[in-house]
């Protein structure tokens, strides 16, 4: 109820000066885990996705989006001088983001604008597959769990309709009941933004951030 509670408060808020946009980005990630074993390090790898988002807003503004997201992770356990095992996991999600942000310079009307924002993301995962030196599937040996939670925390530069993304993810959920490991990385978006609706009740306002 306060989360809810919360975000009809930003709505209210922003009521004055908000302003709606609709983005749609293409997402390139690199993960890996923390929480890690010295016995077992891990690597990291590159993987895909993409998804859309609303924003709502002027200068400071609420963002919740939906992405697909596939990550790759790679380690290797040492059960002995001579053993060696090698697991390259590969995961398909679905991830809800929402995120609050505020423009340092400029706005979303302005044709080029800087930004920095931070929020919560739930993470559901769709389909895993886990190979251990190179040998089959073996994914439902790992028990991984389905809904997590983490956070998001990250910076944006928007040029006209194009906008890039950088940003820090980490779950704060543990990706199985087996383990102490969680995930983690860095994910860049590159995409298109559209703007939905501007405030038609201070026009001078709205040519005024235009020129920023």
């Amino acid at each position: 109820m306060r989360k809810l509670l919360l975000i009809l408060f930003f709505f209210v808020a922003f009521g004055a000066y908000a302003q709606s946009e609709l983005k749609f980005y293409y997402d390139l990630n690199c993960s890996s885990y923390y929480n890690v074993p010295k016995n077992e390090p891990t690597t990291l790898k590159t993987g895909m996705g993409g998804g859309f988002s609303y924003l709502y807003g002027r200068k400071l503004y609420i963002e919740p989006g939906i992405m697909f997201a596939q990550h790759r992770k790679q380690y290797t356990k040492e059960n002995g001088e001579d053993v060696k095992l090698t697991a390259k996991i590969k995961e398909q999600m679905l991830k809800v983001p929402l995120h609050i942000g505020l423009h340092l310079f400029g706005n979303e009307r302005s044709h080029c604008a800087f930004r920095i924002y931070l929020g919560p993301t739930y993470a559901c995962s769709l389909k895993s597959s886990v190979k251990v030196n190179n040998i089959g599937d073996v994914a439902d040996k790992f028990d991984f769990k389905r809904s997590r939670w983490g956070a998001d925390a990250g910076v944006g530069l928007n040029l006209y309709f194009f906008f890039v993304d950088v940003l820090y993810e980490q779950e704060f959920s543990k990706y199985s009941d087996d383990t102490n490991k969680r995930n983690m990385g860095f994910q860049v978006n590159a995409g298109l933004r559209f703007t939905l609706r501007e405030n038609a009740s201070k026009p001078k306002q709205a040519k005024a951030d235009a020129n920023q």
